[in-house]
């Protein structure tokens, strides 16, 4: 035997047995333990195990695997697991462990010893896989077993962890919660325990949880708000399951009951299905009752009734940035102000999310309705209080009227045999308008609106053939490094040489584009006149960064990525010279089901940015999914910045801290003033593009100021 010269025996390398490992393993999730050594260290762990644990290598290595377990040490199963190591046999345990920011997991590990040539054990092998899912659920159903399920109502389980001086750690949500409440699992992870729960209930909901620190099980009652704004009433039934005595912490496994129907008498039950719970409006079943009201009354006597649809701008980015109780009170504040807006013969209503209806009776002219409308949304525009500073909402209008006089106006009713659906249907049409062409601004359901879209189609063949005619050019708008002042890069954007109507900017026809599905073709066109340019500037030694636009339909486009790869070789191209800006009104899903094609992009170095961030959905969460460079602040934040209110400040600052936070490069776009610059220097942005700094130019012009040395 081989001995070193204290006279110890020497231990045998670990690089056959590291080598066995991998080749048996593979990518699986695993440790490596020496068991010859005092408190049996980690030799070597998997790529797959610091991604599962958090640890890195360097953090594992020389440690014990129950470094895992913290200070949770008595649990059941591990003395049976130190005997099977001891004795050499394998076996498969479940135990509590820790990632490196503290989340708990249940830990499923199978421990496999290995000999030496001699027999004895040398090593030890730990495949672990997270079982948290299936040991929740196991829990809850256990629970259920222990307080029966009787009762006509839908169930649901959850598991919540409990620390004196803590709120409670929601550790588990089961997806059947989805059919109770129509949110899903992941949604109420994110909101905490008792986010499902009624405001005026959440007291109760948290005094329970006290209880069950010390007792073995304990029952509560309360309301649970559906995601469409319904109250049920609930049975929340929790047991203890495990305790760990030296961290102070219980764990409880909970079945929630449905029991509304053991609860409620009729007018009960009539007040949960036509009023919102929330803002104790009616609903949207009771505003279509009203509407039909107004129907019958219009066919009876023509007298004319105007819908009026409001929609909060942005409002899942405010609800992402202020959160989700402060967002609740917004919409509660909302309510408030239209209920001092209408009168009793009104019919206001909220009907889902951040949504409002307001039906004003007896408009029977068109003129009528401005002043209305004027009120309103100065009114909803002023600021709102909150714990940061003071917000200035943006409300998006579209209106549609039933009965009443035409008056030669634009502004045209629906007859009153068409009925709710198509008066509704008007109106949300209006509405999506609304948003869509004029945020923060009201649009009516109007005789030009036919005439408008077939004038859209008839238009299709003419943009059609002006891309064959090559028609369009290109403009470059810079933009800066807001600290040095230098040229950061350009954004591509598309003109049109009409040739009756002249220079026509995109808003005059990229709808229309987009109707067509010519999207994806308008991309190949200016992706190669773009490309073209960089390459040009290059050779002329400035080389540039240019930014280039891609829509929902290009992503969707199969072929999308092989034309970017393709361009990009035709020129031989670095592909840090070019950036995609993903338009953030595109669904998240559409994202995630190419999330991979951005991946690859990125990986050859191509830059990839989201535009026009916080106007529509995209919160801290989903951008954490997508593989991105750089966020580009919509100008309509920018245009508040300095005149708004404190609240508008704050919006723009926690945009560019959550840049910040995932390693974004932050952009402001459509900066006009030395103020606005200013305030944003202040707040820490790193680019800026705006008429300060020069409008979309033609190439020869485009580079007018020093470039980054980036």
């Amino acid at each position: 035997m081989m001995t070193e010269s204290n006279g110890r025996p020497r231990r045998a390398p670990h690089d056959g047995v590291l080598a066995l490992v991998t080749s048996l393993f593979g990518d699986e999730c695993y440790t490596l333990s020496d068991l010859r050594e005092v408190g049996q260290p980690i030799v070597h762990a998997s790529e797959a195990f610091a991604r599962f644990s958090g640890y890195g290598a360097d953090e594992v290595r020389g440690r014990s695997l129950a470094f895992l377990q913290r200070d949770d040490g008595d649990q059941d199963g591990l003395a049976q697991m130190r005997e099977a190591i001891a004795e050499g046999r394998p076996c498969t345990v479940v135990v509590r462990n820790y990632r490196s920011d503290g989340s708990l997991f249940f830990n499923e590990q199978r421990h496999y010893p290995l000999r030496d040539e001699q027999g004895r054990v040398t090593h030890l092998v730990s495949v672990q896989r997270d079982v948290s899912d299936r040991m929740h659920a196991l829990g809850v159903v256990d629970a259920g077993d222990r307080i029966g399920r009787s009762g006509q109502g839908g169930f649901f389980g959850y598991s919540v962890l409990l620390r004196p001086d803590r709120e409670p750690q929601l550790l588990w949500v089961g997806d059947a919660v989805v059919h109770l409440s129509g949110f899903q699992a992941p949604e109420l992870l994110d909101e905490g325990a008792g986010s499902w729960v009624h405001p005026d209930d959440r007291e109760a909901f948290r005094e329970a949880q006290i209880l069950r620190r010390s007792e073995r099980s304990h029952r509560v009652r309360y309301r649970l708000v559906t995601r469409d704004g319904r109250v049920r009433w609930v049975e929340d039934h929790g047991q203890r399951s495990w305790s760990n005595a030296e961290a102070h912490a219980v764990a409880v496994h909970a079945l929630v009951r449905d029991v509304t129907s053991e609860r409620r008498s009729r007018s009960e039950l009539w007040h949960v299905e036509n009023v919102d719970a929330l803002t104790g409006l009616p609903n949207e079943r009771r505003f279509r009752d009203r509407l039909e009201q107004a129907v019958e009354r219009a066919r009876g006597d023509g007298t004319g009734t105007v819908l009026a649809l409001f929609d909060l701008d942005a409002f899942t980015f405010v609800n992402e940035t202020i959160g989700r109780t402060q967002g609740d009170r917004l919409l509660q504040e909302v309510a408030n102000r239209l209920r001092r807006l209408t009168s009793s013969s009104d019919v206001l209503a909220r009907l889902e999310g951040d949504r409002f209806g307001v039906a004003w009776s007896h408009v029977n002219t068109p003129e009528e309705i401005v002043p209305l409308l004027r009120t309103v949304q100065d009114r909803l525009s002023e600021p709102v209080g909150w714990a940061g500073g003071d917000m200035r909402l943006s409300v998006s209008a579209g209106l549609a009227r039933v009965g009443g006089d035409e008056g030669g106006s634009d502004v045209v009713s629906v007859h009153p045999a068409e009925g709710v659906e198509r008066w509704l249907a008007d109106a949300e049409r209006a509405l999506e308008r609304s948003k869509l062409e004029r945020p923060g601004d009201a649009t009516f359901a109007g005789a030009g609106d036919d005439a408008r879209f077939w004038t859209r189609r008839d238009n299709e063949n003419e943009i059609r053939a002006a891309l064959a005619r090559d028609e369009l050019v290109l403009h470059y708008q810079p933009r800066v490094d807001l600290r040095t002042g230098a040229l950061t890069g350009v954004e591509a954007l598309v003109r049109w040489l009409h040739p009756r109507e002249g220079l026509l900017k995109p808003k005059s026809f990229l709808p229309s584009l987009e109707v067509a599905r010519l999207d994806p073709d308008l991309f190949r066109w200016v992706l190669r006149r773009a490309m073209t340019q960089a390459a040009t500037w290059r050779l002329a030694g400035r080389p540039c960064r240019v930014a280039v636009n891609v829509g929902r339909q290009t992503l969707e486009h199969p072929d999308f990525a092989r034309w970017v790869r393709e361009e990009l070789e035709r020129l031989d191209l670095n592909p840090a010279l070019l950036e995609i800006e993903l338009t953030e009104g595109t669904p998240m899903e559409v994202f995630e089901r190419h999330v991979s094609v951005l991946r690859e992009l990125r990986s050859r170095g191509v830059r990839i940015s989201l535009d026009d961030f916080g106007v529509m959905h995209a919160s801290l969460a989903q951008l954490q999914k997508l593989p991105l460079d750089g966020l580009k602040i919509d100008k309509r934040f920018v245009d508040r910045l300095v005149d708004g209110t404190r609240g508008d400040r704050e919006m723009v600052r926690a945009i560019v801290a959550i840049g910040r936070s995932l390693g974004l490069t932050v952009v402001a776009e459509g900066v006009e003033t030395d103020e606005q610059r200013d305030a944003l220097q202040q707040l820490h942005c790193d680019e800026v593009q705006g008429f300060l700094y020069g409008q979309a130019v033609p190439a020869d012009y485009a580079l007018q100021m020093p470039l980054s040395a980036d």
